[in-house]
């Protein structure tokens, strides 16, 4: 098995695993998916694990979504599972949202994930909605 570094000071993988990188269980990526909608809102849908490899694939554009738009609504029916990075992402993405005067809401998490993001409090700072209709309303 070939090896390749990922940079001068980090410790070198199997190439296997250098490739897998940014792929969550079974190989498969987080997915992230943009609709515009009427209003101005933004859609964003998540489908995936939010682990640390998960939340490291949609940074990027979780974050330029943030610092673009101004009504998101963030589509979490097809979650599995979030961890502290996703915690990490979703938090530093709604304070952007809200210091530039916008809105975020979380659409349709599962009942564990739910679990994590009232655990963590995150539900102070953006609320959780099952119904699309509320959620939407919500952003007006």
């Amino acid at each position: 098995m070939g090896y390749r570094s990922l940079s001068a000071c980090t410790i070198e993988m199997p190439v296997s695993e250098v490739e897998n990188r940014g792929k969550g269980e079974g190989g498969v990526f987080m997915q992230l998916a943009i609709e515009e909608l009427d209003g101005g809102v933004t859609k964003v849908i998540l489908d995936g694990r939010m682990d640390i490899v998960g939340a490291e694939s949609v940074d990027l554009k979780m974050n330029v979504l943030a610092g673009s738009k101004k009504f998101v609504l963030l589509d979490m029916q097809k979650v599995s599972f979030i961890g502290s990075m996703g915690l990490r992402s979703l938090f530093s993405v709604a304070r952007t949202i809200k210091s530039r005067g916008g809105k975020i809401v979380l659409f349709g998490p599962d009942e564990l994930v739910e679990k994590v993001l009232k655990t963590s409090g995150l539900d102070a700072l953006v609320p959780i909605h099952h119904e699309f209709q509320t959620a939407i309303t919500a952003l007006q």
